[in-house]
């Protein structure tokens, strides 16, 4: 699979090999876990960006859906990081 410049390949939790363009990433210690926010699709500035956001293995490039039970804390903790980033811009 050639990448596009700006994406990386991972394997979903179907074993199939995809791209995804990092928007950014982050940890939450309570879980030992990291995230990943992402798209899979190239897009100009200007269009609404769908993005995905997926636990993420960092030694084996694997994403998985978050688990139901810890959704609410991954969300609040995306949306506390994104609140972040937007100030600093």
């Amino acid at each position: 699979m050639n990448e596009k410049p700006g994406f990386i390949s991972v394997t979903d939790e179907n074993n199939n090999k995809i791209e995804i363009q990092v928007i950014f990433g982050f940890e939450i210690p309570e879980y030992k876990k990291s995230y990943v926010v992402y798209t899979t699709e190239c897009q100009s500035p200007q269009e609404e960006i769908n993005v995905n956001i997926s636990e993420y293995d960092n030694n084996t490039y694997e994403i998985k859906s978050i688990p139901e039970d810890e959704l609410d804390f991954v969300m609040e903790s995306y949306n506390n990081a994104k609140s972040m980033i937007l100030e600093t811009e």
